[in-house]
Parts: C-alpha cells; structure tokens; sequence
C-alpha cells in the first residue's frame, strides 16, 4: 500500500454509486462555499473529497462511507454498507484490541486514535491510523464518526529514518571503537612476537595462543554488537533483561567518550521486557550520543533502571496503561534545552545541528519516541538551560518467560 491505494477491478472503471459522489462535487464547484455555514450539499461534497476515508459505524455496522475509503480498501463503492467492519482486521483478536481502544478513547477523550493494520478486499493488510468520534456524546448509540489515514508511505520513511541514524550512531562511535581495534591487534602483535622468543617453550606458547584466543574473541564481540545493531529488517521481538541491554550499550558506548564519567545503577530484580534488543540499544546510544554531544568539554552521565508500577489515576498529561513497567533514566551534564526546544525535539527530522556541523548536538530523537511508542512504553524529558536534561525511558514489564540471557550467547572477553 506504498504506492497508492487498491484499486477496483474492471479496468478500474468507477461504479455507478462512485459518480454520484463526483456528480455533487462538479455541481458545488460553480458555488462558493460560505464562509459561516455549509449547505447539505456542500457538506456532502466535503465527505466525499476529503483525503482521508471516513466512514459512520453504528454497533460495529457500517453506514455510509466515502468514495476514498472504499478506493482505499479496494471495495466496489457502498458494497460495505451493512457490513461489519470485523472483516476489516486480520484476526477476532484484533478486532476487539482496537474496539476496546477506541471506545476508551471516545468515552475518556471525546476522541478515539489508534495505528493499526486492516485489510483490503485482496486479503493484504497495510498501515493506517483511525481516529473516531461519537456522532453524539451524550447517546452513543448513535454511532460514531470513524476516519482511517493509510500510513504507509510515512512507516516507510521512519524506517528509512531510523536506518540512516543508526548508520549515524555507528559514525559517532566509530572513533573509539577503532581506537579499541587498535590495541587489540597490538595485543595480538605483541604475543606473537613473544612466541618468537620463547618458540621452545610450550608451556608459554600455550599461554601466548590462549591470550591471543581471547584477544579475537573481543574482537568478535566487539564485530558483533555492531552489526546485530546496524541490521536492518524485520522487527524481532523477544523476552529481554534491559540490566543486561543497558551494560551491553554502554560498552559499545563508552570507548567514543572516554573523557565522560558513567555512573551506573541498576535495580536487581528488574522486570522483563518484550521488545526488539536492536531497537533499544538504538534508543540508548541515540541518547547516549546526545548527551556527550551537550557536554562540550568533560562531564558525567548517570544511567539507572528501576521498576516502576502506575496506578489507574497518574499524574502523567497523557494517556497511560496502568501496570507494570520498568523505567530506565539517563541524566546529563550538558547544556540543556530551554522550553521551546523541549517541545520540539521529538518532532520528526527536527534538528538543533546548523548545516554542515558535524559535531551538532545529537542525532534526532523522533525516532526513538516511535521505537519506544512502538514498544507501548513512553518517554519524557525534564531539562534546563545549563543545568542538564533527565530522559526517562518506560517499558511495560512482560509476563511471558524465559528471557534470553545476552551474556550467554555473546563471546566473552
């Protein structure tokens, strides 16, 4: 669905219901429209060509839609009417997930949002966004305003986004990682010229070749974080211990910024967590990068992880799921950002860099917002000009067993 929507067979030629709508529209047009109120027809011609496909459900029934929405799903236009929109979602699971979260939304908010994928008439699911509204608050019954944006196109960007920072993050580390290179095959250098002197000796050339064995064990290591983190691909999710994803980054970390100094804390019996390790360390070092890149000389970044449990009544100003969550916090010393910036650094492909800094101040954070909205977590930042920046990362905690340990299954230095 990146390229357009489906379309309707027979050579594509429009139904008899879709030039009705085209019909009223070519009339409104000799018409201009007032600038207080729309006439009935001009209203009608506003539905039918809005951008968006927009759609009234009564009871999980659909009524009239617009053209774009049945142009969108590959219908022939009102062949919906009548229909549950069950048969709009892969699976009853599904269906019923986004149902409950819509009509928490409407019931909470007066307006229902969800990004999900639906299905089209050819059985191939794409992504989209529905917003909903009830078409009367005070009698729902009535049924509700429903409209759905295919999101395709934008998911593909962020992708590309995200793919390009990674790459980004990679350049910024690249500096210390090659420093870590170095001394290795130094290392390696250094016990085989040893074994030169003492190619009599078994017992050394032994300790010489163990010594060595460790060294391109590193190495590998070192090779391997970097390209399990530069992978692209399909998201891959599985049961994650974050104590262990946060020491693992911080290693790859902290060769680039040496002059900074880490203070680590960590809560012991942390909860687990479902997500995708490559995103997260992704997460990470993108703050991570950000706040050494705030600090212009030396300075000090505190990382912590905690459990953390949010009551049905919070405190947060948006919509959260209560439960368990674990919460990972990573302060600086840097420059901090004033008010203004602060509502604007999750915005995507903002920027504080100037054109051609290389140094600038960081990589964009609307990509971490979407892998940590993506992982149903959320994010908030607390700063002050010259006083530093707090981000706080929080993941619903998982139930599901066993987490894969990384240690075990990363080569050991």
């Amino acid at each position: 669905m990146s390229q357009g929507y489906h379309k309707n067979s027979a050579e594509n030629k429009p139904s008899m219901g879709s030039l009705e709508p085209r019909r009223i529209a070519s009339q409104i047009q000799s018409s201009p429209f007032d600038k207080i109120s729309l006439n009935a027809e001009q209203m009608q011609a506003v539905l039918t060509s809005s951008p968006a496909g927009i759609g009234i459900v009564t009871g999980q029934i659909l009524g009239w839609a617009n053209e774009n929405l049945y142009a969108m799903l590959g219908y022939e236009y009102d062949s919906l009417n009548g229909k549950n929109i069950q048969i709009l979602f892969p699976s009853q699971w599904e269906y019923e997930k986004i149902l409950a979260t819509l009509t928490k939304g409407m019931e909470k908010y007066g307006v229902g949002m969800v990004e999900t994928r639906i299905s089209g008439k050819d059985g191939l699911s794409f992504d989209c966004q529905i917003r909903s509204s009830f078409m009367d608050r005070q009698a729902p019954e009535k049924g509700a305003v429903v409209v759905i944006t295919d999101t395709s196109e934008l998911k593909s960007l962020q992708i590309q986004l995200q793919q390009a920072q990674k790459m980004e993050a990679i350049g910024v580390l690249a500096g210390g990682i090659s420093h870590d290179f170095n001394n290795i095959l130094m290392g390696i250098q250094g016990h085989l010229s040893l074994m030169r002197i003492n190619v009599n000796a078994a017992e050394k050339i032994s300790s010489h070749i163990h010594q060595i064995g460790k060294l391109v064990n590193t190495a590998a290591e070192l090779t391997g974080r970097l390209l399990g983190f530069a992978r692209g691909g399909k998201y891959q999710t599985q049961i994650l211990n974050i104590n262990e994803v946060v020491e693992l980054t911080l290693k790859m970390f902290k060769p680039s910024r040496k002059d900074i100094l880490i203070h680590e804390s960590f809560e012991k019996e942390l909860h687990l967590v479902e997500g995708d390790l490559s995103q997260i360390e992704q997460v990470l070092l993108n703050i991570l990068i950000n706040a050494s890149q705030a600090m212009v000389e030396t300075g000090e970044i505190f990382v912590n992880t905690q459990n953390l449990f949010i009551q049905e009544r919070h405190q947060y100003p948006f919509d959260v799921n209560p439960g368990r969550y674990i919460m990972i916090s990573i302060k600086d010393t840097g420059i901090g950002m004033d008010t203004h910036t602060q509502k604007k650094i999750f915005d995507p492909f903002f920027s504080t860099k100037k054109i051609g800094d290389h140094k600038g101040r960081g990589l964009g954070l609307s990509t971490v917002f979407g892998i940590v909205k993506n992982h149903s977590g959320f994010i908030t930042v607390t700063s002050k000009k010259g006083q530093g920046s707090v981000f706080n990362i929080c993941l619903p905690a998982s139930n599901n067993l066993p987490v894969k340990d990384l240690k075990k299954n990363t080569p050991s230095s």
